[in-house]
């Protein structure tokens, strides 16, 4: 094998591993970005479930206290 066919076959196997780990690297981003997303939508609900309990209470508070001062 010559040396200029070393050198290209070693510098195309460069170029193929850095291809490879840059879809790596895309790869895991997105993933990271989706988990992110699914984390966030789950704060969002866990908020809106608190929001949802919190009104819920105060509805059955003012409704006992309206109760009692009609009566």
């Amino acid at each position: 094998m010559k040396f200029e066919n070393i050198k290209y076959s070693a510098l195309n196997t460069k170029a193929n591993q850095t291809k490879k780990e840059k879809g790596n690297h895309l790869l895991n981003k997105k993933n990271i970005n989706q988990q992110l997303s699914l984390i966030q939508e789950f704060s969002n609900q866990i908020i809106l479930n608190r929001i949802k309990l919190i009104s819920n209470n105060m509805i059955k508070i003012f409704s006992t206290n309206s109760t009692k001062v009609w009566n």
